[in-house]
């Protein structure tokens, strides 16, 4: 059965280059792990070397916007693998990744639904309280697995009439005082609620994995809008990612766009070309 992982690339109207995020987590993903196949899904064009980074690139025809958050349905139709993990293009994978496969292939859909601090310590904090509000199953959709199967099937085609419907569901589901935007852990978790899923059907607390440090402030009990700029983020020669001294294992979202360097992406590239 073949795995892989999925990575969107999606032009939009804003500043961000998409396409590099992705370039450097293909990388990571190659560096360390042996299970590494990846597949970007992507409406930038590439050149040849750029396409080396992958082992599978699939064009979609979308129109850039200033908020493309509405390709997630697409994960299932065009993921080339029998078993597939999403992460989102701003992560870098920093150590073996392999051993999930085991826990995750029990499942036939597998959200992350807890994440870590930059310390490596299971969050206490959230910064999505509309969640709370909406009672919406608190599972992050930039990490997940899924495997060819009628639920994941189903649970693709839901995001798709959760992403058309949005401005009818949006008042409804939401406080219409809270202006929320059409994102993807808000879709998921609205398709989740949809299909009145039991817990075990999308999440295993009994597993550590899928997971990942994630940077948002709230979640790490930072101040700072971009922690890595006011706490300390080094890169060795060896690709040993710290943050504060702390050695990061795992999924590294790092979130803010900035970090992401000339100097570290061809780093990354340099490594594995």
């Amino acid at each position: 059965m073949s795995k892989g992982f999925l990575i969107f690339a999606v032009k939009n109207t804003g500043k961000v280059n998409y396409l590099r995020h992705a370039m450097a987590l293909s990388a990571s993903i190659k560096k360390h792990c042996d299970i590494n196949q990846t597949c970007l899904i992507t409406n930038y064009r590439l050149t040849a070397d750029q396409k080396r980074l992958f082992d599978h690139v699939i064009d979609i025809d979308i129109v850039p916007t200033s908020w493309t958050q509405n390709v997630l349905h697409y994960a299932y139709e065009l993921s080339p693998f029998h078993e597939t993990i999403h992460i989102e293009s701003d992560c870098l994978v920093q150590s073996s990744l392999d051993h999930w496969w085991t826990g995750c292939q029990l499942h036939d859909v597998l959200f992350t639904s807890r994440v870590k601090d930059f310390r490596g310590h299971w969050a206490t904090k959230d910064y999505r309280q509309h969640f709370d509000l909406s009672e919406l199953p608190k599972i992050y959709s930039g990490l997940y697995y899924f495997r060819k199967s009628t639920l994941a099937k189903k649970l693709h085609n839901t995001m798709l009439w959760v992403t058309n419907k949005w401005d009818d569901l949006r008042p409804v589901i939401f406080d219409p005082n809270i202006n929320v935007p059409m994102a993807n852990d808000e879709i998921a978790a609205i398709s989740v609620a949809l299909l009145e899923l039991d817990e075990n059907q999308y999440q295993n607390n009994l597993l550590p994995y899928p997971s990942m440090c994630h940077n948002k402030p709230r979640i790490n009990d930072w101040p700072e809008v971009d922690l890595t700029k006011h706490i300390g983020v080094f890169l060795d020669q060896n690709f040993n990612l710290f943050v504060a001294n702390h050695l990061q294992q795992g999924v590294w979202h790092y979130q803010n766009k900035d970090f992401l360097t000339d100097e570290i992406l061809n780093r990354y590239v340099a490594s594995v070309l």
